[in-house]
């Protein structure tokens, strides 16, 4: 199947997938067991979602940024800035965003699933099959064989 008649081009939502994989990675409900400097992170990572959510996207940035600057280390808040960067078309933002999420985390799969839509967008459909690779790696790790499925069927579509 050409790419361009893919599922993939038709109903771009890795970026929502991923945003939807940064937040249940965030873990809402371990929030209330976290030491206060990861509560008020959590907090901004939450507004952050909120405001993107309502199209308050320069707002959501400033959340997520906040929220790094609070955790420096926050993988899941580079994630979520690294999807609405992408969202914005400032890829080569986006993909250091993403970087420095694998960096803090390498075993969170979100940042791998942003950075590879990036590169589907970009045309750049073999670099975008080793970041995938490396997110079913991850995926498989943590036996999340639904989302293991969805990077499978991402790969085989181009």
């Amino acid at each position: 199947m050409p790419v361009s008649n893919s599922w993939w081009f038709k109903f771009p939502i890795a970026i929502g997938l991923t945003a939807a994989i940064a937040a249940s990675a965030y873990g809402f409900g371990i929030a209330n067991k976290a030491p206060a400097s990861k509560l008020q992170a959590a907090d901004l990572l939450e507004q952050g979602f909120s405001l993107r959510a309502a199209g308050q996207l320069p707002e959501a940035l400033a959340a997520f940024e906040q929220a790094i600057e609070t955790k420096p280390n926050y993988a899941e808040a580079y994630t979520a800035k690294g999807a609405l960067l992408a969202k914005q078309g400032k890829n080569s933002e986006a993909i250091a965003a993403f970087g420095q999420a694998i960096e803090a985390d390498p075993q969170l799969a979100a940042p791998y699933l942003g950075w590879s839509q990036v590169l589907i967008q970009q045309g750049k459909f073999m670099e975008a099959k080793v970041v995938l690779s490396q997110a079913r790696s991850t995926l498989k790790q943590q036996s999340d064989t639904q989302q293991t499925r969805v990077v499978n069927h991402l790969m085989s579509s181009f």
